[in-house]
């Protein structure tokens, strides 16, 4: 393909899903990160030519796995994952336009893409399907989930595409909430506790819900020239991220949106349910190696033996999210009134206008 002269710029750090990551250009999204004198990164990505070691594995194809779910966003065409040099290495490649390549050892990234394409472009496989691959790589195992922060405890939003993840944690966040992940959810242990691992400081949103939540579907930027969706600022004043993991103590499975009457709905998942679920949403499941699917068999299994799991069912009207956020924090109030949370400064009245959240 033809490929973009990239032009020398100086090293950058960047703190991405809990890894410090460096870089040798802008990458359009990331949260900047200062290393302290001597620390080595634990990620390495490459912008420009690859090297020859590389393009020597380019030759070495072994295996495809099928497509990836592309993240919603550009044209309709899958994101292919194919490994090399006997598993050493692993090719992402969209549309023959875009390539990643990454090191088994989840250490190093390198990519180019064709002239007409941006690092704006690049940066939506990058932050999203590439770096999830990674950390899996890494034994880090991943939800399809957003995550939001109510009162110091996080919230997984579960759920496929199109299913409104990213809609309902932009909302809390327009209410106080911090939202620490979009999409891409990884999921680490600490002694006895499940950490929630934040990602970057953006969420990616349609026109449709841009337009339900802010009024105006142009009210914010679009995530690139060539797509539609748009995305939500989470370093703005207004809005809060914090890169600290934090401790996950309830998950909603979203289900698919109903024509009902009244609220919508939520009902508790049994562990057996739960778990099906979860594995439901794993990010990248279907490329998993033996070992690594048992460890996050053994995962989820302790996630839907632990933690509440409920199915939320939303409302066919995107409006009525003012009464999703609401019932939401009433059920974590109940859910943890025993544990001494103040969610009610979370709450508003159900009776505001649709985007007056």
């Amino acid at each position: 393909m033809d490929l973009p002269q990239f032009q020398p710029q100086r090293t950058r750090h960047y703190l991405l899903y809990g890894l410090t990551t460096e870089c040798n250009i802008f990458i359009p999204g990331a949260l900047p990160y200062l290393m302290r004198n001597g620390q080595t990164p634990d990620v390495r990505i490459s912008v420009g030519a690859f090297p020859e070691s590389v393009l020597k594995a380019l030759g070495g194809r072994r295996s495809s796995y099928p497509a990836i779910e592309r993240p919603g966003q550009g044209p309709t065409s899958a994101l292919l994952l194919s490994t090399l040099s006997d598993g050493n290495y692993f090719h992402f490649q969209y549309e023959g336009e875009i390539d990643f390549i990454c090191d088994r050892a989840g250490t190093q990234i390198w990519t180019t893409w064709s002239t007409h394409l941006t690092a704006d472009d690049a940066a939506i496989y990058l932050l999203g399907p590439v770096f999830s691959f990674l950390l899996r790589l890494r034994g880090i195992a991943c939800l399809h989930a957003s995550c939001i922060v109510v009162a110091g405890r996080a919230v997984a939003i579960v759920g496929a595409s199109g299913a409104g993840k990213s809609t309902l944690v932009a909302a809390l966040a327009s209410r106080g909430a911090t939202a620490i992940s979009d999409d891409v959810l990884p999921l680490i242990h600490s002694s006895s506790t499940l950490l929630a691992v934040p990602s970057y400081p953006r969420l990616r949103l349609w026109p449709s819900s841009v337009e339900c939540l802010f009024g105006n579907p142009d009210a914010l930027p679009k995530l690139t020239t060539r797509g539609r969706k748009c995305y939500l600022d989470l370093m703005s004043d207004q809005y809060s991220f914090d890169t600290a993991p934090v401790p996950l103590h309830a998950i909603y499975v979203l289900g698919p949106r109903r024509n009902i009457q009244g609220r919508p709905v939520i009902k508790p998942e049994s562990p057996q349910h739960g778990l099906m679920s979860l594995i439901a949403n794993s990010y990248h499941g279907h490329c998993l190696e033996k070992a690594m699917r048992a460890d996050e068999f053994r995962m989820f299994s302790l996630i839907a033996a632990r933690l509440p799991i409920s199915r939320v069912f939303p409302h066919s009207d995107i409006t009525r999210i003012a009464v999703l956020c609401n019932m939401i924090v009433s059920d974590l109030t109940r859910d943890f009134s025993g544990q001494g949370l103040d969610l009610h400064h979370l709450q508003r009245s159900e009776s505001r206008a649709p985007n007056a959240i």
